[in-house]
């Protein structure tokens, strides 16, 4: 464990559990600490995961207890907009970062890129990784208009 266990200090082993925790992290003060969020079984997505954006200096360890986030070739993976997180023994499998459609009319646009199927970093973020694997994930550019 390397902070306080959200969730109640249970694990999660729903999607909406995972969710919820991912917003409370996200709503903690900067400078508040170190969060931790422990997988307590499979997680099949029936929808996006909530983002996760950590204010400046809070920290998010993702203990997974090698179970699987599976995006049923739906959904993509964990995106991580800002923030220190690290991620361990959590299988990610079947995610897909599907890019918008592209504009349509007198100058249509491309479409837009899928960014990150099974795992998005964003700008603003860092991340470790410890025995995570990634199996058919995608990311897919949107169509032209």
């Amino acid at each position: 464990m390397t902070g306080t266990i959200l969730n109640g200090g249970n694990a999660v082993t729903t999607q909406a559990q995972l969710d919820a925790a991912i917003t409370v992290a996200d709503g903690e003060a900067a400078n508040s600490g170190a969060y931790e969020i422990d997988l307590g079984g499979n997680i099949a997505l029936t929808s996006e995961l909530a983002a996760i954006a950590l204010n400046s200096g809070v920290t998010l360890d993702i203990e997974g207890g090698n179970f699987t986030l599976d995006g049923g070739s739906q959904y993509r993976g964990l995106f991580i907009q800002s923030g220190a997180v690290s991620v361990n023994g959590l299988n990610i499998d079947n995610t897909l970062a599907q890019g918008g459609t592209g504009g349509f009319g007198y100058a249509s646009g491309g479409g837009g890129a899928g960014l990150g199927g099974g795992l998005f970093v964003g700008a603003g973020a860092s991340v470790s990784l410890s025995n995570v694997a990634f199996n058919g994930d995608s990311a897919v550019g949107g169509n032209a208009g």
